[in-house]
């Protein structure tokens, strides 16, 4: 039989699945409830969840996921301090548990200085 590499490649939706199950398995190994994920990376609670169960999601949400777990992982080495230091205060304002207003204010401050804002 022809055994071809294109023939064995997951159809679209099972590779979804397998994405959504890479990024819960990801949120689980942190103890992030879905809350706390959402918060972090942007994207809505209701996108997250529906991502988990069904697999789908838009390319800009599944793209944010991305850049958190880059970031919160250091796999890049082209991290500076400074993001360092902005992931820090993320991490220590959400861990706190204070009031959303600071976790906010430091991620807003955050996406703004990654984004040349």
């Amino acid at each position: 039989m022809f055994n071809s590499p294109l023939l064995s490649f997951k159809p679209p939706s099972q590779v979804a699945m397998d994405m959504a199950a890479r990024v819960r398995a990801l949120r689980l190994q942190r103890q992030w409830t879905r809350r706390t994920l959402a918060l972090r990376s942007g994207v809505s609670l209701g996108s997250l969840e529906r991502f988990e169960r069904t697999g789908k999601i838009s390319l800009q949400s599944l793209l944010k996921f991305h850049t958190l777990w880059r970031a919160s992982t250091n796999l890049t080495p082209c991290c500076n301090r400074r993001r360092r230091k902005v992931l820090k205060n993320l991490n220590s304002a959400n861990s706190l548990g204070g009031s959303g207003g600071e976790y906010e204010k430091a991620r807003r401050s955050f996406h703004a200085r990654r984004l040349g804002g």
